[in-house]
C-alpha cells in the first residue's frame, strides 16, 4: 500500500515538474531530481543509475540550450548583453504573470486549468521575453524602438524554439521515469 501511495505521489510530482517547464522554470531538473530520490528510496529497483545519469545529462543540456537559444535570438537580431538579460527576466516574469491571469479572471474547471497552467504561462513567457529585451535595449543600450524591437523579436524566436525543445525533452523524461517505475 505504501508503494502505491509513493507511486501516486511520484506521478503528481512529475506532473508538477512538467508544469514547471511550461512556466519557464527548470522542470527538467525537477524530474531528474525526482527520479534520483525515487531510486534512492527504492534501492534503485526500478529507476537505475544509468537512467538517472542520462536524465541528469539531458536535463542540464536542455536547460543550457534553452538559455543559449534565447540569447542567440537576441544576438542574431543585433541585441546586446543587456537585451539578453532583459529577455530572460521578462520571460520568467511573463510566464509567472501569465499563469496568474486565469484564476484572477475567474476561469475555472478543466478549461481554466489548461488555460491557466499551460497556455497563458507559455504565452506570457514569450511576450515577456520580447518586452524585456525591448525595454532593456531601449533603456540600457540606448537603442531606438526599431533596433530594440528587432532584438525583442529575436528573443521571442529564441525563446519559442528553446521552450518547445525543453517541453519536448521534459515530456520524454517524464515518460521514461513513468515507464521505469510503473513498468517495474
Amino acid at each position: 500500500m505504501l508503494l502505491l501511495l509513493g507511486k501516486i505521489l511520484l506521478v503528481a510530482l512529475l506532473l508538477c515538474g512538467f508544469l514547471a517547464t511550461l512556466l519557464g522554470l527548470p522542470g527538467t531538473i525537477i524530474v531528474a531530481a525526482l527520479a534520483t530520490v525515487w531510486g534512492l528510496c527504492t534501492g534503485f529497483a526500478a529507476v537505475k543509475w544509468p537512467l538517472i545519469a542520462v536524465l541528469w545529462l539531458v536535463a542540464i543540456a536542455s536547460e543550457v540550450l534553452d538559455q543559449v537559444l534565447g540569447a542567440w535570438g537576441v544576438r542574431k537580431y543585433q541585441g546586446s548583453a543587456r537585451g539578453m538579460w532583459g529577455a530572460w527576466g521578462g520571460g520568467v516574469a511573463g510566464a509567472i504573470g501569465g499563469g496568474a491571469l486565469a484564476p484572477l479572471a475567474g476561469i475555472g474547471g478543466p478549461g481554466g486549468f489548461v488555460l491557466g497552467a499551460m497556455i497563458l504561462p507559455m504565452l506570457g513567457g514569450l511576450v515577456g521575453g520580447f518586452a524585456g529585451a525591448l525595454l532593456f535595449e531601449m533603456t540600457h543600450a540606448s537603442k531606438g524602438f526599431g533596433e530594440a524591437a528587432r532584438a525583442g523579436y529575436g528573443a521571442f524566436l529564441g525563446r519559442t524554439v528553446g521552450m518547445v525543445a525543453k517541453i519536448g525533452v521534459c515530456a520524454g523524461m517524464v515518460v521514461a521515469v513513468l515507464l521505469a517505475v510503473l513498468g517495474g
